[in-house]
Protein backbone atom coordinates (compact mmCIF):
# COMPACT_ATOMS: atom_id res chain seq x y z
CA UNK A 1 0.00 0.00 0.00
CA UNK A 2 1.17 3.64 -0.04
CA UNK A 3 2.78 5.03 3.05
CA UNK A 4 2.30 8.42 2.51
CA UNK A 5 5.53 9.24 3.83
CA UNK A 6 9.08 8.20 3.47
CA UNK A 7 9.73 5.83 6.65
CA UNK A 8 13.14 4.56 7.90
CA UNK A 9 13.71 1.01 8.70
CA UNK A 10 15.66 0.02 11.11
CA UNK A 11 16.79 -3.19 12.52
CA UNK A 12 19.65 -5.00 14.49
CA UNK A 13 20.63 -8.61 13.95
CA UNK A 14 20.71 -10.72 16.70
CA UNK A 15 24.03 -12.27 16.14
CA UNK A 16 26.69 -10.21 14.53
CA UNK A 17 26.97 -11.64 10.62
CA UNK A 18 29.80 -10.71 8.11
CA UNK A 19 27.11 -9.76 5.36
CA UNK A 20 23.68 -8.30 4.99
CA UNK A 21 21.57 -8.50 2.07
CA UNK A 22 18.81 -5.78 2.07
CA UNK A 23 16.39 -4.91 -0.62
CA UNK A 24 14.26 -2.20 -0.15
CA UNK A 25 10.90 -2.79 -1.22
CA UNK A 26 9.30 0.78 -0.16
CA UNK A 27 9.75 3.73 -3.09
CA UNK A 28 11.73 6.55 -1.54
CA UNK A 29 12.53 4.73 1.43
CA UNK A 30 16.52 5.33 1.94
CA UNK A 31 18.50 2.49 3.73
CA UNK A 32 21.19 3.69 6.22
CA UNK A 33 23.40 1.82 8.40
CA UNK A 34 23.67 2.21 12.17
CA UNK A 35 26.22 4.65 12.09
CA UNK A 36 24.57 7.41 10.18
CA UNK A 37 21.40 6.97 12.84
CA UNK A 38 21.74 9.08 15.88
CA UNK A 39 21.12 7.05 18.99
CA UNK A 40 17.19 6.19 19.87
CA UNK A 41 18.38 6.17 23.22
CA UNK A 42 17.95 8.61 26.00
CA UNK A 43 21.31 10.08 27.38
CA UNK A 44 22.32 8.63 31.17
CA UNK A 45 21.64 11.45 33.74
CA UNK A 46 26.09 11.24 33.95
CA UNK A 47 26.52 12.02 30.09
CA UNK A 48 23.97 14.85 30.45
CA UNK A 49 25.57 16.33 33.44
CA UNK A 50 29.36 16.10 32.69
CA UNK A 51 28.60 17.59 29.37
CA UNK A 52 26.79 20.68 30.78
CA UNK A 53 28.61 20.76 34.15
CA UNK A 54 31.62 19.34 34.05
CA UNK A 55 34.57 18.69 36.60
CA UNK A 56 35.29 22.18 37.49
CA UNK A 57 31.78 23.03 38.62
CA UNK A 58 32.15 20.00 41.02
CA UNK A 59 35.04 22.01 43.41
CA UNK A 60 33.00 24.57 44.65
CA UNK A 61 31.60 21.27 46.81
CA UNK A 62 34.96 21.81 48.77
CA UNK A 63 34.14 24.78 49.57
CA UNK A 64 31.41 23.67 51.46
CA UNK A 65 32.96 20.62 53.68
CA UNK A 66 32.30 21.50 56.74
CA UNK A 67 28.53 22.52 56.28
CA UNK A 68 26.60 22.18 58.91
CA UNK A 69 22.85 20.62 58.91
CA UNK A 70 20.05 22.52 60.74
CA UNK A 71 20.89 20.42 63.76
CA UNK A 72 24.96 21.82 63.78
CA UNK A 73 25.73 18.79 62.75
CA UNK A 74 29.00 18.45 60.19
CA UNK A 75 28.43 16.64 56.64
CA UNK A 76 31.22 14.27 57.35
CA UNK A 77 30.88 12.60 53.75
CA UNK A 78 30.53 15.53 51.72
CA UNK A 79 34.45 15.36 51.08
CA UNK A 80 34.61 11.75 50.08
CA UNK A 81 31.36 12.28 48.11
CA UNK A 82 32.74 15.69 46.35
CA UNK A 83 35.80 13.59 45.62
CA UNK A 84 33.90 11.01 44.13
CA UNK A 85 31.59 12.50 41.91
CA UNK A 86 34.79 14.66 41.00
CA UNK A 87 36.73 11.25 39.92
CA UNK A 88 33.67 9.90 37.89
CA UNK A 89 33.42 12.73 35.46
CA UNK A 90 36.73 13.75 34.96
CA UNK A 91 38.08 9.75 34.09
CA UNK A 92 35.20 9.84 31.84
CA UNK A 93 37.64 10.69 28.80
CA UNK A 94 40.75 12.37 27.69
CA UNK A 95 38.74 15.40 26.62
CA UNK A 96 37.45 16.38 29.49
CA UNK A 97 40.96 16.11 31.25
CA UNK A 98 41.99 18.32 28.84
CA UNK A 99 39.38 20.70 29.00
CA UNK A 100 39.99 20.67 32.60
CA UNK A 101 43.70 21.50 32.75
CA UNK A 102 43.05 24.60 29.79
CA UNK A 103 40.58 25.85 32.35
CA UNK A 104 42.91 25.96 35.58
CA UNK A 105 41.41 23.07 37.25
CA UNK A 106 44.19 21.87 39.12
CA UNK A 107 45.53 24.78 40.40
CA UNK A 108 41.65 26.05 41.81
CA UNK A 109 41.17 22.44 42.77
CA UNK A 110 44.92 23.07 45.14
CA UNK A 111 43.72 26.21 46.43
CA UNK A 112 40.47 24.97 47.74
CA UNK A 113 42.41 22.13 49.54
CA UNK A 114 44.41 24.36 51.16
CA UNK A 115 42.32 26.54 52.25
CA UNK A 116 39.91 23.40 53.71
CA UNK A 117 39.94 22.95 57.23
CA UNK A 118 42.91 20.72 58.15
CA UNK A 119 40.29 18.01 59.94
CA UNK A 120 39.12 17.21 56.13
CA UNK A 121 42.78 16.85 54.85
CA UNK A 122 43.55 12.89 55.81
CA UNK A 123 45.32 10.01 54.20
CA UNK A 124 42.04 9.01 52.82
CA UNK A 125 41.75 11.99 50.72
CA UNK A 126 45.36 11.67 49.52
CA UNK A 127 45.33 8.13 48.95
CA UNK A 128 41.64 8.97 46.34
CA UNK A 129 43.55 11.92 44.66
CA UNK A 130 46.60 9.29 44.02
CA UNK A 131 43.65 6.73 42.37
CA UNK A 132 42.66 9.77 40.41
CA UNK A 133 46.15 10.41 39.48
CA UNK A 134 47.06 6.93 38.24
CA UNK A 135 44.14 6.49 36.00
CA UNK A 136 44.24 10.12 34.05
CA UNK A 137 45.04 10.23 30.69
CA UNK A 138 46.42 13.27 29.84
CA UNK A 139 49.99 13.87 30.75
CA UNK A 140 49.55 17.63 31.56
CA UNK A 141 46.92 17.44 33.85
CA UNK A 142 48.70 14.19 35.38
CA UNK A 143 51.98 16.42 35.88
CA UNK A 144 49.84 19.24 37.78
CA UNK A 145 48.39 16.65 39.96
CA UNK A 146 51.30 15.87 40.91
CA UNK A 147 53.01 18.79 41.69
CA UNK A 148 50.33 20.91 43.24
CA UNK A 149 48.44 18.11 45.41
CA UNK A 150 50.19 15.12 45.69
CA UNK A 151 53.35 16.22 45.90
CA UNK A 152 52.52 19.87 47.72
CA UNK A 153 54.20 19.36 51.26
CA UNK A 154 52.29 22.69 52.63
CA UNK A 155 48.85 20.46 52.35
CA UNK A 156 49.93 17.41 53.54
CA UNK A 157 51.68 18.47 56.46
CA UNK A 158 49.38 18.61 59.12
CA UNK A 159 48.27 15.30 58.28
CA UNK A 160 49.05 13.70 61.70
CA UNK A 161 51.11 10.48 63.27
CA UNK A 162 50.79 7.37 61.52
CA UNK A 163 48.70 8.60 58.75
CA UNK A 164 51.69 11.06 57.57
CA UNK A 165 54.21 8.55 57.62
CA UNK A 166 52.42 6.71 55.28
CA UNK A 167 51.78 9.62 52.90
CA UNK A 168 55.57 9.46 52.83
CA UNK A 169 55.86 5.65 51.96
CA UNK A 170 53.25 6.12 49.34
CA UNK A 171 56.10 8.68 47.74
CA UNK A 172 58.68 5.98 48.33
CA UNK A 173 57.14 2.97 46.92
CA UNK A 174 54.51 4.35 44.23
CA UNK A 175 54.93 8.11 43.58
CA UNK A 176 58.29 7.83 43.42
CA UNK A 177 58.89 4.47 41.59
CA UNK A 178 57.35 6.31 38.14
CA UNK A 179 59.83 8.52 36.41
CA UNK A 180 57.27 11.22 35.90
CA UNK A 181 57.96 12.16 39.50
CA UNK A 182 61.96 11.17 39.44
CA UNK A 183 61.94 13.54 36.76
CA UNK A 184 60.22 16.95 37.87
CA UNK A 185 61.64 16.74 41.37
CA UNK A 186 65.72 17.47 42.14
CA UNK A 187 67.84 16.45 44.80
CA UNK A 188 67.41 19.66 46.76
CA UNK A 189 64.00 19.59 47.01
CA UNK A 190 64.20 16.81 49.63
CA UNK A 191 66.97 18.52 51.32
CA UNK A 192 64.45 21.40 51.48
CA UNK A 193 61.60 19.86 52.73
CA UNK A 194 63.49 17.81 55.41
CA UNK A 195 65.17 21.14 56.60
CA UNK A 196 61.92 23.52 56.91
CA UNK A 197 59.65 20.90 57.68
CA UNK A 198 61.13 17.97 59.09
CA UNK A 199 63.47 19.34 61.88
CA UNK A 200 64.75 18.05 64.91
CA UNK A 201 65.05 20.71 66.78
CA UNK A 202 63.75 24.24 66.89
CA UNK A 203 66.75 26.23 66.38
CA UNK A 204 66.17 28.02 62.54
CA UNK A 205 62.91 30.61 63.57
CA UNK A 206 64.18 32.06 59.87
CA UNK A 207 63.67 28.50 58.19
CA UNK A 208 61.80 26.53 59.67
CA UNK A 209 57.93 26.49 59.07
CA UNK A 210 55.09 23.62 60.65
CA UNK A 211 56.02 20.13 60.93
CA UNK A 212 54.10 16.94 61.28
CA UNK A 213 52.45 16.24 64.92
CA UNK A 214 52.59 12.97 66.34
CA UNK A 215 55.55 11.36 64.44
CA UNK A 216 58.93 10.07 64.60
CA UNK A 217 61.09 12.34 62.98
CA UNK A 218 63.54 10.26 61.90
CA UNK A 219 61.22 7.62 60.76
CA UNK A 220 60.16 10.28 58.62
CA UNK A 221 63.47 11.77 57.50
CA UNK A 222 64.89 8.19 56.79
CA UNK A 223 62.42 7.87 54.04
CA UNK A 224 63.13 11.39 52.86
CA UNK A 225 66.79 10.44 52.79
CA UNK A 226 66.53 7.43 51.01
CA UNK A 227 64.17 9.52 48.30
CA UNK A 228 67.12 11.73 48.44
CA UNK A 229 69.42 9.31 46.94
CA UNK A 230 67.62 7.84 44.74
CA UNK A 231 67.22 10.99 43.00
CA UNK A 232 70.60 11.57 43.06
CA UNK A 233 71.77 8.15 41.85
CA UNK A 234 69.45 9.65 38.78
CA UNK A 235 69.96 12.71 38.28
CA UNK A 236 72.89 14.99 40.24
CA UNK A 237 74.63 18.63 39.38
CA UNK A 238 77.60 20.76 40.05
CA UNK A 239 74.68 22.85 41.65
CA UNK A 240 73.12 19.97 44.17
CA UNK A 241 77.04 19.39 45.73
CA UNK A 242 77.42 22.84 46.39
CA UNK A 243 73.83 23.26 48.02
CA UNK A 244 74.19 20.35 50.06
CA UNK A 245 78.02 21.32 51.23
CA UNK A 246 76.23 24.67 51.96
CA UNK A 247 73.44 22.75 54.09
CA UNK A 248 75.84 20.84 55.76
CA UNK A 249 78.30 24.56 56.98
CA UNK A 250 75.37 26.47 57.63
CA UNK A 251 72.70 24.07 59.37
CA UNK A 252 72.41 24.91 63.25
CA UNK A 253 70.59 21.55 63.72
CA UNK A 254 73.55 19.06 64.32
CA UNK A 255 71.48 15.98 64.12
CA UNK A 256 70.51 17.47 60.46
CA UNK A 257 74.01 18.00 59.91
CA UNK A 258 75.05 14.35 60.66
CA UNK A 259 72.37 12.93 58.01
CA UNK A 260 73.54 15.11 55.23
CA UNK A 261 77.19 14.06 55.94
CA UNK A 262 76.41 10.58 55.23
CA UNK A 263 74.35 11.79 52.06
CA UNK A 264 77.67 12.70 50.79
CA UNK A 265 79.90 10.22 52.11
CA UNK A 266 77.41 7.65 50.58
CA UNK A 267 77.72 9.26 47.70
CA UNK A 268 81.35 9.28 47.63
CA UNK A 269 82.07 5.74 48.29
CA UNK A 270 79.87 4.62 45.45
CA UNK A 271 83.12 5.03 43.35
CA UNK A 272 83.01 5.15 40.05
CA UNK A 273 79.28 4.67 40.29
CA UNK A 274 78.93 7.99 41.90
CA UNK A 275 76.74 10.34 40.47
CA UNK A 276 79.12 13.14 41.86
CA UNK A 277 81.11 12.45 39.08
CA UNK A 278 78.65 14.64 37.20
CA UNK A 279 79.29 17.15 40.02
CA UNK A 280 83.25 18.30 38.98
CA UNK A 281 82.82 21.98 38.50
CA UNK A 282 82.22 21.85 42.65
CA UNK A 283 84.43 19.78 44.12
CA UNK A 284 86.33 22.92 45.04
CA UNK A 285 83.71 23.25 47.24
CA UNK A 286 84.45 19.94 49.18
CA UNK A 287 87.65 21.79 50.85
CA UNK A 288 84.62 23.72 52.71
CA UNK A 289 84.35 20.66 55.05
CA UNK A 290 87.68 21.13 56.69
CA UNK A 291 86.07 23.82 58.94
CA UNK A 292 83.81 21.89 60.79
CA UNK A 293 86.59 19.78 62.04
CA UNK A 294 86.36 22.35 64.79
CA UNK A 295 83.10 21.45 65.20
CA UNK A 296 82.01 21.46 69.24
CA UNK A 297 80.56 17.81 68.70
CA UNK A 298 82.93 16.01 68.24
CA UNK A 299 80.84 13.02 65.63
CA UNK A 300 80.39 15.97 62.94
CA UNK A 301 84.23 17.17 63.46
CA UNK A 302 85.19 13.17 63.13
CA UNK A 303 82.66 12.52 60.16
CA UNK A 304 83.64 15.63 58.21
CA UNK A 305 87.18 14.55 58.30
CA UNK A 306 86.25 11.52 57.13
CA UNK A 307 84.28 12.83 54.32
CA UNK A 308 87.80 14.53 52.82
CA UNK A 309 89.54 11.40 53.31
CA UNK A 310 86.97 9.50 51.16
CA UNK A 311 86.92 12.10 48.47
CA UNK A 312 90.62 12.82 48.08
CA UNK A 313 90.52 8.48 48.00
CA UNK A 314 88.54 8.90 45.40
CA UNK A 315 90.26 11.76 43.61
CA UNK A 316 87.98 14.34 43.54
CA UNK A 317 91.10 16.84 44.28
CA UNK A 318 93.36 17.97 41.58
CA UNK A 319 97.06 17.69 42.70
CA UNK A 320 98.19 20.60 44.96
CA UNK A 321 94.77 20.93 46.53
CA UNK A 322 96.04 19.56 50.00
CA UNK A 323 98.44 23.29 49.70
CA UNK A 324 94.88 24.52 50.27
CA UNK A 325 93.72 22.87 53.29
CA UNK A 326 94.27 24.50 56.85
CA UNK A 327 93.90 22.14 58.59
CA UNK A 328 94.60 18.93 57.31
Amino acid sequence: GDFGCSPIFIFLPHEPVDTILMKNIVPNSGILSITEITSIYPSSFADIFTKRCGPKLILPLIAQWGMKFSNDEEMDDLPSKSIQIFREILLRNVDIQKRFDEQHGIEILSFLLLSAKKKSITYQLYMSLYDIYCLLSDLSLKRKLLKMVLLNIELWIYVPGNDHLNILKNWKKELFSNELAMQSYPFQWFINIMRMHYYYTDCEPELQKSKPTDINIKTARKILLFLALEVANKKFTSKDLAFLICTITTCRDSQQQLDYLHVLNTLIIKGKQSPLLNASDSFQYLKILQYEANNKNSEIALLAMQTLCNAYRASYFTQGSDTQFDII
